[in-house]
């Protein structure tokens, strides 16, 4: 009896475990040198951490500040031909109206998040 409860304990602590440590593959931190426009966001400089839904290839990004989620987006999770040593982002001119972000990879990753296309459209717009 006390041996079936335990194994039924050690199963279900394994298995919350598990789950645990297959959402902590979906998350990451970016800082932000300038400010950029995400999501039809404009995203002042700064640290904001980054959780995904999925494995892709297309994911929902949220990019939140403190428990604050300040955008949404669309993003494609793309392979990397090199694993980051750090976090960082890459960015592009938005038509004359500032930086955009446009993909975001994390230290010690083989993945990054790209950022869809139409999102930029979007973003650009507003």
């Amino acid at each position: 009896m006390k041996i079936t409860r335990i194994a039924n304990t050690l199963t279900l602590g394994m298995g919350l475990l598990l789950a645990t440590s297959a959402f902590a593959g979906n998350k990451g931190n970016m800082k932000l040198f300038d400010t950029a426009s995400a999501g039809g966001k404009q995203l002042p400089a700064g640290e904001y951490s980054v959780s995904w839904e999925g494995n892709g290839p297309t994911v929902d990004v949220k990019i939140m500040k403190g428990s604050k989620v300040v955008a949404t987006m669309a993003a494609q999770v793309v392979d990397l031909k090199r694993v980051p040593e750090n976090d960082g982002t890459t960015t592009k001119a938005n038509g004359g109206q500032g930086l955009a972000l446009t993909e975001i990879f994390f230290r010690g990753k083989s993945q990054a998040l790209a950022i869809d296309a139409n999102a930029l459209e979007v973003a650009g717009e507003k």
